[in-house]
């Protein structure tokens, strides 16, 4: 994207993950600079593949197999191949359902 203002500054724009300590899947981990430019450019191929990106709650759409966990409720949809890695995290522009953006601004507040 050519716009220089930072994501935060941008409507629809969400952080995604933050470098650091990251507990997940039962593991301590770290998350580096490399790992989410790895994670941006994993995400710009699959929206530009599958056309979309399922953001679901809890990762539940990772968990177990489609078949096994049935239908997910979607918090929202990344839906464009703009996806940024910037020092504060890495930040993807989200299409929210009606009940995802009510519960981010929940979050918010």
């Amino acid at each position: 994207m050519n716009d220089k203002t930072h994501p935060r500054d941008r409507k629809g724009w969400q952080r995604l993950a933050i470098e650091g300590p990251l507990f997940y899947k039962g593991r301590h981990t770290e998350l580096t600079h490399e790992d989410l430019e790895a994670v941006r450019k994993n995400m710009i191929r699959d929206v530009v593949v599958n056309k979309e990106i399922l953001m679901d709650y809890e990762h539940e759409s990772e968990e177990r197999p489609k078949e096994e966990i049935g239908r997910v409720p979607a918090a929202g949809w990344i839906r464009h191949p703009e996806v940024e890695v910037h020092p504060d995290g890495l930040w993807a522009l989200v299409d929210w359902t009606d009940i995802g953006k009510e519960d981010v601004e929940k979050e918010r507040r």
